[in-house]
């Protein structure tokens, strides 16, 4: 998965940019990929732990839960954004 975009006053994303994870295998050919950013916009990087996260139940995090996150706190700074999502996954 990509980068997750979020844009002022609109439900957070995932920005799909396909290709390889960085560092994965020596030598690896990486695609160039754009976002035009506006003012309140940002770009949450985020590994595959915060999304496979699981609680007792087996129950992993997921995407729909980490967006949903975000969209939750968006406007708030970022770290508290942060904070608050950290405080989900846990």
């Amino acid at each position: 998965l990509g980068p997750a975009y979020a844009a002022a006053g609109q439900p957070a994303r995932i920005l799909e940019t396909g290709g390889m994870p960085v560092s994965l295998l020596p030598g690896a050919v990486y695609q160039e990929h754009a976002q035009r950013l506006a003012p309140g916009d940002r770009i949450y990087l985020f590994t595959d732990g915060i999304l496979e996260a699981a609680n007792r139940e087996k129950r992993e995090f997921g995407v729909e839960r980490f967006l949903a996150s975000l969209d939750l706190h968006q406007g708030r700074p970022v770290e508290e954004v942060l904070s608050s999502l950290l405080c989900e996954v846990e």
